[in-house]
């Protein structure tokens, strides 16, 4: 009985062991990965590209129009900005710091695709770090 009991614990503690080994492998792999992201330029600020994901034509615009009035409800600059716009979720910053690519070769209106890192910065608009963008089709 005392055996099997203790066969039981060290079975256990060794897949408790290899369980964490493999999960800190998947982590490094992920942090050296990147993901697409498509979608229209709204603004471009030195190295920071903000862009609205996944939208269409008509939502970009409808976006555009919002900045280009001045509207006192669409402000990004500053510590609490706010917009109310088609899908407020779908903004994210783009920073191209790190980056040998030329930003400012494209302009607002451009619609792209970009390769980010995976750590995406839980804000508002989300953050992430770029590593390469180009025009989309």
């Amino acid at each position: 009985m005392k055996k099997s009991f203790a066969f039981i614990v060290t079975l256990l503690v060794c897949i408790l062991l290899a369980g964490c080994g493999i999960s800190e492998q998947n982590n490094s792999d992920t942090a050296n990965s990147s993901q697409e992201v498509a979608g229209y330029i709204v603004e471009i600020d030195g190295d920071d590209v903000l862009l609205l994901k996944d939208a269409s034509l008509e939502e970009f615009q409808k976006v555009e129009d919002k900045f280009a009035s001045d509207d006192p409800s669409s402000n990004f600059k500053g510590s609490n900005p706010t917009f109310d716009g088609p899908d407020d979720g779908n903004f994210m910053y783009i920073n191209y710091k790190d980056v040998d690519e030329e930003i400012s070769e494209y302009e607002k209106g451009d619609k792209i695709k970009a390769q980010i890192g995976r750590e995406i910065k839980e804000s508002y608009p989300t953050q992430a770090d770029g590593k390469e963008i180009s025009l989309k089709d």
